[in-house]
């Protein structure tokens, strides 16, 4: 569309018509617009998505039957496309249309395998693929934070069993989707850094238990990062949020705002939080070597049971006392 210097509007294919109508239509034949350049299949997406019009249908066809070409397209173009739906405001409408397109099974055929996947458990009415997308929903529009609540339980399909009574059980899948996550994510060229935090994320996301003591919060902030810790929270909550209706996240809300406390605590703000270092040790009449490392690690086991005992006098004590 054009307009001269007069007002006079010149739109030869009709785009008023189609914005007033909210409708995505290719300007000519929609396979050879496609055959140009395939990443017009996931703009056409996008956009349908992103203003929620409605895919023509000779446009919707030709995506369907040409989406395969997708496959000539440089990785990082897909994902370019594919990270502005997923951290838009629905990025489940993307999912959908991608899985009703085919474009899912192009681009992830590792997700389209959740489709319609019962997970035989009374806490879980939604297929797997539902309760994947439903997680994505609920989580906050971070890049990281989505892949993860997006691929958390990818690989419950390799793990099935079925239990005697009757229920579905995924032992172990956390381990083996955090390894398939990274090989996903690297082939389509993601950053190492975003890489990292979503296995984070998904290894710890079944580290749930009913009760956890301080002593466990306070390892779990080590173990995933002070700096991811409240994103893991907030994919535990969803993912609570999206197993049953009638499903109650109160819990875990609970433990988030312990864990908030916690993390003002001078043991969690720092790497090194203990009163005394390898020197301090070494000073104690102790040579260097490995025995110096499992000192320090008994050390900060000690005190993040006991934050109350990293003072110096009290730590050099202990060395001395279990350790001559």
């Amino acid at each position: 569309m054009a307009m001269d210097s007069s007002g006079n509007l010149y739109d030869p294919f009709g785009g008023k018509d189609d914005l007033d109508e909210k409708t995505i239509r290719a300007v000519g034949s929609p396979t050879k617009r496609i055959r140009e350049d395939a990443i017009r299949i996931m703009r056409a997406i996008r956009f349908a998505g992103r203003f929620n019009f409605y895919i023509e249908d000779e446009l919707f066809d030709a995506i369907s039957f040409e989406s395969k070409l997708l496959k000539k397209i440089s990785p990082e173009r897909i994902f370019d496309e594919f990270s502005k739906m997923i951290t838009s405001e629905r990025p489940s409408y993307y999912l959908l249309l991608m899985e009703e397109t085919g474009v899912l099974d192009v681009i992830f055929p590792e997700l389209k395998r959740t489709i319609g996947f019962s997970q035989f458990s009374p806490y879980h009415e939604k297929t797997l693929f539902d309760h994947l997308i439903c997680v994505m929903d609920e989580v906050k529009p971070d890049l990281s934070l989505r892949l993860a609540a997006l691929f958390h339980d990818i690989s419950k399909v390799d793990t099935l069993s079925i239990g005697e009574d009757g229920r579905g059980h995924f032992y172990g899948h956390e381990i083996l989707g955090a390894d398939l996550v990274s090989e996903i994510l690297k082939r389509y060229r993601v950053s190492n850094k975003v890489i990292d935090k979503v296995k984070i994320l998904i290894l710890d996301h079944m580290k749930v238990h009913s009760e956890m003591t301080d002593k466990a919060l306070r390892r779990q902030i080590k173990r995933v990062g002070r700096e991811n810790v409240m994103d893991l929270y907030d994919l535990l909550i969803a993912d609570c949020k999206c197993t049953r209706v009638d499903r109650d996240a109160s819990f875990i809300i609970n433990r988030k705002n312990r864990v908030k406390e916690l993390l003002d605590e001078k043991e969690m703000k720092t790497e090194k939080f203990l009163e005394i270092n390898g020197n301090d040790i070494k000073s104690l009449g102790f040579g260097e070597g490995k025995i110096i490392g499992e000192i320090l690690k008994k050390l900060e086991n000690l005190v993040l049971d006991d934050p109350e005992k990293n003072n110096r006098e009290y730590l050099i004590e202990y060395i001395n006392k279990n350790y001559r």
